[in-house]
C-alpha cells in the first residue's frame, strides 16, 4: 500500500512521499529490506520509467532522505557512530534498544540501498550523503553482523556478508573486500557452524546453505582475482576493482 493520505492521519513528525504498510491489511510500517520502504526504493532504483519522470525521481530521492533520518547510533556505541535502522518508520519507533542486524530489518538492507542510489544518482546534491551512509551501515553489520541465525540471506551470515561485499563493489574501499572474506571464513569455520541455529529450511537461499554457498562463491571470485591482479602487476599494483571480476552472482534474487 501506498498512502501519501494516510499519513495525515499518523503522529509521524516528518512525512515521507510514500508510505508502505506489510501486509497491506492490519500491517506494520516496516522500514527494512524485506518489507518495508528501503525495499520498496531499492526496486524503483532499477525502473529506468520511474528514474526518467522527475517528479518520481523527487519521490524517491525524498524517501531515501526520510530512511536516513532515521539512522540511529547502535545502544552504547559512540555517540555520533550512526548506522543502525529501527525495524519501522515513525517516530514511536525510534528508539529502541532491540538491534537486529539483518537484511530483513536494519543495517543491511541499508547498505544495499544506499550503493544503488549512489550509482544511480552519483556523489553530487542528495548523491553525497549516499555512500557515507553506505559505510556507517556497513560498520555495523562488520561489528554485529556474524549471527548465530545460520547461514541464510534473509536473517543470516551470507546475507550480511553480500552487504559488505556490496560495499566494495560500490567503490567504498578495499577494507570491504577483506572484510566480506572474513565472513567467507567464518561460514566455512566449523567452530562458527556450531553455533549456528537450526533453521526451518536448512538448504534453502534465504534461510540455509545455499546461501553460503551462493556467498563463498562471489568471495572465491572477487579473491581469485586478487591474486591474479597482484601477480600479474606486481604487489605494487593496487586493490583489484569489482568491474574487473567476472562471474559475480550478486545477492541472489535481489542483485541484478
Amino acid at each position: 500500500m501506498a498512502n501519501k493520505e494516510l499519513l495525515r492521519c499518523l503522529f509521524l513528525h516528518t512525512q515521507p512521499p510514500l508510505y508502505y504498510e506489510w501486509p497491506a491489511e492490519g500491517g506494520s510500517p516496516y522500514l527494512g529490506a524485506a518489507h518495508g520502504l528501503m525495499g520498496i526504493l531499492y526496486a524503483m532504483l532499477h525502473c529506468p520509467p520511474l528514474l526518467q519522470d522527475p517528479m518520481a525521481v523527487m519521490d524517491i530521492k525524498a524517501g531515501i532522505r526520510y530512511v536516513l533520518a532515521h539512522e540511529q547510533d547502535v545502544p552504547g556505541s559512540p555517540s555520533g557512530s550512526g548506522g543502525h535502522y529501527p525495524t519501522q518508520m515513525g517516530q514511536l519507533k525510534r528508539n529502541s534498544d532491540r538491534v537486529l542486524v539483518h537484511w530483513c530489518h536494519g543495517a543491511p538492507g541499508a547498505v544495499f540501498l544506499l550503493c544503488k542510489a549512489h550509482e544511480v544518482f552519483g556523489g553530487g546534491g542528495d548523491g553525497a550523503a549516499y555512500l557515507p551512509a553506505a559505510c556507517r551501515a556497513g560498520e555495523v553489520v562488520w561489528s554485529r553482523g556474524l549471527l548465530r541465525k545460520g547461514p541464510g540471506l534473509c536473517h543470516g551470515v551470507a546475507g550480511n556478508g553480500f552487504a559488505l561485499h556490496r560495499l566494495w563493489k560500490s567503490g567504498a574501499g578495499a577494507k570491504w573486500l577483506h572484510r566480506s572474506q572474513q565472513f567467507g571464513l567464518a561460514l566455512g569455520d566449523e567452530e562458527v557452524q556450531q553455533t549456528f541455529h537450526n533453521p526451518d529450511n536448512p538448504y534453502s537461499l534465504f534461510q540455509g546453505s545455499a546461501a553460503g554457498l551462493s556467498f563463498i562463491a562471489d568471495v572465491l571470485a572477487a579473491t581469485n582475482a586478487q591474486h591474479h591482479h597482484v601477480a600479474s602487476l606486481g604487489t605494487d599494483a593496487g586493490p583489484v576493482k569489482a568491474s574487473s571480476v567476472p562471474m559475480m552472482l550478486g545477492f541472489p534474487l535481489y542483485e541484478p
